[in-house]
């Protein structure tokens, strides 16, 4: 589930940091640093939910997998958000598989932890409740982008959404990975990675694609990017007038 990390991370999460002192003091204590590896898979389809995760600077990817094995991503959770988001409405399994995109930490909590601390008036419950809402409408773009945008568009895309949960324009990101989070083949990954580095954009070195010009990128990514972007960027927004 996670290697216990005692060290700190100075990229709090989002949602634990928009929480009342007295709610934090209090949910503190139950909250268990560990640091997640690469392609490391939190949680199975099907299996038990014992922890929700709220990422400090880990990147996670909630994946659809299909029974001949094909695969897609259908959302990305950094510290943003929570991971386990099926518990806090009493359902104890996820249909779909968590792997760690970025390795990283975050802070794990028991789920008995959670329903206790969400069974409290607070804010808490209202601060994941409006998460809940903005990763529904993040899946609900990805469908859309999915059907009706190009493979270039949507890596750009991608990329962007990741780079926004980092702290470094260095992704370690490999393209048999790209390929796998975003359903096609590693030759249409290559052909649109190539297509952005000969535009300057993107910079690909062995396990890692740096990003060169950000705004450019921006330029190449379809609408969905923005649209997720701002909804995250309202809640963050409704989250501090409540502070």
């Amino acid at each position: 589930m996670g290697i216990p990390d005692p060290g700190s991370s100075p990229r709090p999460n989002q949602l634990l940091a928009g929480l009342s002192g007295e709610e934090r003091d209090r949910i503190q204590p139950l909250l268990r640093t560990v640091r997640l590896r690469r392609g490391q898979a939190i949680y199975h389809p099907g299996e038990p939910i014992r922890f929700v995760y709220f990422p400090l600077t880990v990147i996670l990817s909630l994946v659809g997998i299909l029974h001949d094995g094909k695969t897609a991503e259908i959302g990305i959770i950094g510290n943003e958000g929570m991971v386990g988001l099926p518990a806090l409405f009493g359902i104890g399994f996820t249909s779909f598989q968590i792997i760690v995109q970025i390795p990283g930490t975050a802070q794990r909590l028991p789920v008995s932890a959670l329903r206790q601390a969400t069974s409290r008036a607070g804010l808490l419950n209202l601060v994941l409740l409006q998460y809940s809402q903005a990763f529904f409408n993040q899946v609900a773009q990805g469908l859309l982008c999915n059907r009706h945008h190009a493979v270039a568009q949507r890596l750009a895309a991608w990329l962007l959404m990741i780079r926004d949960r980092v702290d470094t324009d260095r992704l370690p990101l490999t393209q048999e990975f790209l390929g796998y989070m975003l359903g096609v083949g590693r030759p249409s990954v290559t052909i649109a990675e190539g297509t952005f580095a000969e535009a300057g954009l993107v910079r690909h070195t062995r396990g890692a694609i740096t990003i060169v010009n950000r705004a450019g990128l921006e330029a190449a990514a379809c609408e969905c990017y923005f649209t997720v972007r701002d909804d995250y960027q309202h809640l963050e927004a409704s989250r501090r007038r409540m502070e």
